[in-house]
């Protein structure tokens, strides 16, 4: 485990704190879909093409979004050089608050687009992954348990 002073792990939990919420947010807007949960939208799309193929494209599109949205912090990484971190988190600052102003505008599609394309880009912010995703998982389990979403039809 890496060891990091205060101030850092502060910002690696208040961003695993925002990428759970951010994936809260993108699930109950995306039919249970994920946005930086991508090993939940494979499976998706693997049930998907076994039972309902047109249902394939909606966790296709997510996880090419999540690509390019890595792609994206790889490209600003890498032009940022030693100022990669600030680089990166703004690009997913940018992403975040675009995507709020276009549900805001009713852009539903666009706005899940911009959610995952933040969540694939801030894997290139370079924080410690165990602590990101760990804090991300809990973050978007307490804001689920909190909406108490009802199970569906067909399920216990």
């Amino acid at each position: 485990m890496n060891r990091s002073d205060r101030p850092r792990q502060a910002l690696a939990i208040g961003l695993a704190a925002l990428a759970g919420f951010t994936d809260a947010v993108g699930f109950l807007s995306a039919d249970g879909y994920f946005v930086s949960f991508m090993s939940g939208n494979t499976t998706r799309l693997g049930v998907n093409i076994a039972r309902a193929p047109e249902l394939a494209i909606i966790p296709a599109l997510l996880l090419g979004g999540f690509v390019v949205g890595v792609a994206g912090g790889a490209v600003i990484a890498a032009l940022a050089g030693g100022r990669r971190k600030p680089a990166v988190l703004a690009l997913v600052t940018a992403l975040l608050f675009s995507a709020t102003a276009l549900r805001l505008l009713g852009l539903h599609a666009a706005m899940l687009a911009l959610l995952v394309m933040a969540m694939g880009a801030l894997t290139f912010s370079h924080l410690p992954a165990a602590t990101l995703w760990l804090a991300a998982g809990w973050a978007a389990l307490m804001t689920l348990a909190a909406t108490r979403i009802p199970p569906e039809r067909g399920t216990t």
